[in-house]
């Protein structure tokens, strides 16, 4: 079962390219052969250079967060709830802007499909962290948090890597998994084993 918006067919030509353009580098092919493998390996894609990714990234984290900042501001809210709730809302909304980027306009490692995605991720984190803290906590800060917090940083980038393909995603998801042992106050022994 392929979670992935990309089909494996134009992952495997964005690999043959970038492969083809090293050998072109190294002088293992001509400049007719590259070209070649280019018209044969069209992943119908758009994709960018690192530089581009990060600007659009960027770009898009600042509008992303001034949209919310702007709506939080006109509303005037001033309860956890309502931040918990237009949180997780509007983290499922930048979500799926993240997919109908990926599915209408193609966009393959683009930066703006990455930041709303990521974006996404950390909002509904954080709103589903702020409900749950305010609603079944009382206030007060335990381990439990702690590791309720890793579980959901896990599971939504462990998503987010899954659907998109981010390798700092499925970092990020095994570094919130091994947090949660040292939460359970275990002998040293016990948070090694």
């Amino acid at each position: 079962m392929n979670l992935s918006l990309y089909a494996s067919r134009q992952e495997e030509e964005i690999f043959i390219r970038k492969e083809a353009r090293t050998w072109k580098r190294s002088g293992l092919i001509n400049d007719d052969q590259l070209r070649e493998l280019f018209v044969h390996t069209d992943p119908d894609l758009r994709l960018t250079n690192l530089f581009f990714r990060l600007i659009f990234f960027a770009f898009a984290c600042l509008c992303a967060s001034m949209l919310l900042a702007l709506f939080v501001w006109l509303t005037g809210m001033k309860t956890e709830l309502a931040f918990a709730w237009t949180f997780i809302v509007a983290g499922v909304m930048f979500y799926f802007l993240a997919e109908y980027a990926v599915t209408k306009y193609r966009l393959y490692r683009h930066g703006i499909e990455e930041a709303l995605a990521v974006f996404a991720m950390a909002l509904i984190c954080v709103g589903l962290y702020i409900g749950a803290h305010n609603l079944f906590s009382l206030g007060r800060w335990s381990a439990r948090h702690v590791i309720f917090l890793c579980l959901l940083w896990s599971v939504s980038t462990g998503w987010i890597y899954l659907r998109f393909g981010y390798l700092y995603a499925a970092l990020i998801s095994l570094i919130a998994l091994c947090i949660i042992p040292f939460q359970l106050s275990l002998a040293p022994a016990g948070e090694r084993g």
